[in-house]
């Protein structure tokens, strides 16, 4: 009984130096991707021609371009030509959707020929 009393206030202590609920940590947002066709890219946007299944068609979609962007296969936004085949991984924020993850899909050179 004793070691049990024991026990129960010192999760009472631990609960009152750091209480959970008063705790809030962020959400990190559900992270989604899709991949196309680069329309045109600036610094601070690109826009991906895109399959839409539920239309059954190609669309144009705009991502804004988060300035901590990670970019795979170049190294800048520069790199990222109209035509290139690329990869966004995105969340969806305030209505819009913001590119965390951006890969280029270059052809290698067996691929060109």
């Amino acid at each position: 009984m004793g070691k049990c009393l024991a026990v129960l206030a010192l999760f009472g202590l631990a609960s009152l130096v750091c209480p959970a609920s008063g705790v809030v940590f962020a959400q990190e947002e559900d992270a989604e991707y899709s991949w196309g066709t680069a329309k045109s890219v600036s610094s601070d946007q690109i826009v991906v021609m895109e399959y839409d299944y539920d239309k059954d068609e190609d669309v144009e979609v705009s991502y804004v371009v988060d300035p901590k962007v990670e970019l795979k296969g170049v190294d800048s936004l520069d790199d990222i030509k109209v035509g290139d085949d690329i990869e966004v991984n995105y969340v969806t924020k305030d209505g819009k959707k913001v590119a965390k993850v951006i890969t280029v899909e270059k052809p290698t050179e067996e691929e060109d020929q």
